[in-house]
């Protein structure tokens, strides 16, 4: 939905727009359509497909035709761009990084560890953003339920977990202060590419997932600042939540051996 409202429909294939104009931009009833028609939902689909395979049935499968279209509109016109605009930012990056070496010849500079796997540690911290304003290293529930906008792209919510949350129906998961902890702040780096990196404590446990940074440490890539810079994790209850209590997948869980 938020592709064909929100974007210009010029850089979306012709297979998703003429898809949402065939229902009338009801997005659930074509949602539905694709789910309907398409052999990639499901493995029994499948199977039938490849026993009597056919590049014309291929071909007009909503999920192959959007997910072509897609692969077209980035090789054959965002892909030219994208390399351009990365040759003249290595570029950049180069005379950048030259500028530092010869600023400060003796400093111990940190090697650049974007697109290698690595290791690092911190603590978790709260931080002043700014004058008279103190941002906790945790957040709950609450603040899920404060910032609910329903239709708002940024804080909207299922009506199911909002309720959940008014309830307190936190089940295990619930923190011994009773709420449900949705995301910790710590005093890491973060750059492209991290997220998703898991966040694991002293005994070696997981506790959460990296996925972001805070808003005043946005220039982290050209200087690290200490007092601001917070990587913001998704702690590993809530996500255990939405998988076992949300979402009804406690079969995942008891398969990884999470739960019993």
């Amino acid at each position: 939905m938020h592709l064909v409202e929100d974007l210009d429909n010029a850089a979306l294939p012709k297979s998703l727009t003429d898809l949402a104009a065939k229902h009338n931009k009801d997005y659930n009833a074509m949602a539905e359509a694709m789910w309907k028609k398409s052999v990639f939902v499901s493995q029994e689909k499948m199977a039938k497909f490849l026993k009597s395979p056919s590049l014309k049935k291929l071909q007009k499968d909503p999920i192959y035709a959007v997910t072509n279209g897609y692969l077209t509109e980035v090789t054959k016109k965002m892909q030219p761009q994208m390399m351009k605009l990365n040759g003249q930012l290595g570029k950049a990056n180069r005379l950048y990084q030259a500028g530092i070496l010869e600023m400060s010849p003796n400093a111990l500079n940190n090697p650049d560890a974007n697109g290698t796997m690595r290791m690092t540690y911190g603590r978790v911290l709260p931080y002043n953003g700014k004058d008279a304003t103190f941002f906790k290293e945790f957040t709950t529930s609450r603040g899920v339920i404060e910032k609910y906008t329903p239709g708002d792209v940024e804080f909207d919510a299922p009506v199911k977990l909002i309720d959940m949350m008014k309830k307190k129906d936190f089940g295990q998961y619930a923190d011994k202060d009773g709420e449900l902890h949705i995301c910790f702040l710590t005093d890491n780096d973060i750059t492209g590419g991290n997220s998703g990196s898991p966040v694991i404590n002293g005994n070696g446990e997981l506790i959460g997932t990296a996925f972001d940074g805070n808003w005043e440490a946005i220039a982290s890539d050209f200087a690290f600042e200490p007092e601001f810079q917070r990587t913001i994790c998704v702690d590993i209850r809530y996500s255990l939540f939405i998988l076992d209590k949300f979402g009804g997948a406690s079969h995942l869980l008891k398969e990884m051996k999470i739960i019993r």
